[in-house]
């Protein structure tokens, strides 16, 4: 399976990244880490904090990859988070792809069916791990894409 197969499938489509989009998806990223780090916070807030900045790093590798996710398509964020293996592939990405999943799980429930599911090491651990991955994606991005990095990144 690669990005090719997803596009023959409807899943994805072509897309021109640009320096501005690569610039303000880094902000919403760094807004949403610094949130999740935030003391006082509930951890169900801070694990979800972690997961949307995860969650947008993964949307930006495949962005900066030259696709990005047809619109309404079913199970986006599962899209977002497997598109890793052709994204940034190679190392542990398929540990994070697979933390991100289970995750997302218990997101969901903390988010939509009841409040204090996510405990302090949930958040903990969702939080390194998407600080990880955003370092992870700085050193892809400056090996692989250094055209589209913004000034000073």
């Amino acid at each position: 399976m690669s990005l090719q197969d997803w596009s023959r499938m409807g899943q994805v489509i072509e897309h021109t990244p640009t320096i501005a989009e690569v610039r303000n998806l880094i902000s919403v990223v760094d807004r949403e880490l610094a949130d999740a780090g935030i003391s006082g916070l509930s951890d169900d807030g801070r694990f979800t904090h972690a997961y949307d900045a995860a969650l947008i790093l993964c949307k930006l590798a495949l962005h900066v990859t030259g696709f990005e996710l047809q619109k309404r398509v079913p199970g986006h964020h599962a899209l977002w988070i497997n598109s890793l293996e052709f994204t940034l592939g190679g190392g542990n990405v398929r540990d994070v792809m697979f933390h991100l999943l289970k995750s997302s799980k218990l997101r969901h429930t903390g988010l939509y069916d009841h409040a204090g599911v996510v405990q302090k090491g949930d958040a903990d651990d969702l939080l390194e791990v998407a600080r990880q991955l955003r370092v992870d994606m700085a050193a892809w991005l400056r090996s692989k894409h250094a055209a589209l990095l913004p000034r000073g990144f």
